[in-house]
């Protein structure tokens, strides 16, 4: 199985942000080592669209720089109208508690449902709610 990366939507509070993740003010980098079993910090970066007013360029600026870290995965509490965007190069999760902290610890225990959803070979990936349990749904 390959490694997942993960992006986090996370705001000034250094929590999960409450805006939608193009409007977060930083993103942070987690990968999930399939040999170690567990997610891994591995850095923060400033979101380089938090100021971006003009959606096609957000658009093409984020899916670069998602890509260019080789993401898998984003996680938020929400998305915007770019949803339609991402989730044809990511699959998007939904989550609502706000500690990145126990966010790593639920996607932990949902580890092989998201590979499973990333593995699928389809135009767009389902929305995933994480909470308690897992739950998929199309946009």
């Amino acid at each position: 199985m390959k490694n997942l990366r993960f992006a986090f939507a996370i705001g000034d509070d250094n929590l999960i942000a409450e805006t939608k993740f193009s409007d977060a003010s930083m993103i942070r980098i987690y990968e999930y080592l399939f040999t170690e079993k567990c997610l891994n910090f591995i850095s923060e970066e400033i979101n380089p669209v938090f100021e971006i007013k003009d959606h096609d360029e957000k658009v093409s600026i984020l899916i670069d720089f998602l890509s260019s870290n080789n993401i898998d995965l984003l996680v938020a509490k929400k998305y915007g109208i770019m949803i339609e965007v991402e989730n044809k190069y990511f699959v998007p999760i939904v989550v609502s508690n706000s500690s990145p902290q126990r966010v790593v610890e639920l996607i932990t225990k949902q580890i092989n449902w998201l590979y499973d959803e990333l593995e699928l070979e389809k135009k767009e990936h389902m929305i995933i709610r994480i909470d308690k349990g897992v739950f998929k749904y199309k946009l």
